[in-house]
């Protein structure tokens, strides 16, 4: 089923947020729909806070990984972005696409200032 329609069902959408190949093996067991990542739990992996602190690239590896290893659609948390320009963004999404990721979220702001930082 296309990821689309699998947003009108009379039924719950189940997202599973995962950060590594294993929570991604352990959502589909769990009968997940659908696997998000959480950018939040890669970038505290890799020691950084919420909120972009993380490159793309690093972003981009984790992606792959888990792409290599799911079953399901695979959604991407995409922050901000990752980047201001129109040519960067949409360089990052056919980035994503490639790798087989069939949707993203994007935060509704932008962190300005290494001292804004998304809590949780």
């Amino acid at each position: 089923m296309e990821f689309k329609n699998l947003h009108n069902r009379e039924k719950p959408l189940l997202i599973g947020n995962v950060w590594d190949v294993p929570n991604t093996k352990t959502a589909e067991k769990l009968n997940f729909h659908v696997i998000g990542t959480s950018g939040s739990a890669i970038a505290t992996l890799l020691g950084y806070n919420d909120g972009e602190e993380m490159e793309f690239s690093e972003l981009e590896y984790f992606v792959k990984r888990i792409a290599l290893n799911k079953n399901l659609p695979l959604s991407v948390d995409l922050e901000s972005d990752y980047g201001r320009k129109p040519t960067e963004i949409v360089n990052h999404i056919t980035r994503l696409a490639e790798l087989g990721v069939v949707g993203i979220n994007i935060e509704d702001s932008i962190i300005k200032e290494k001292t804004d930082s998304i809590r949780c």
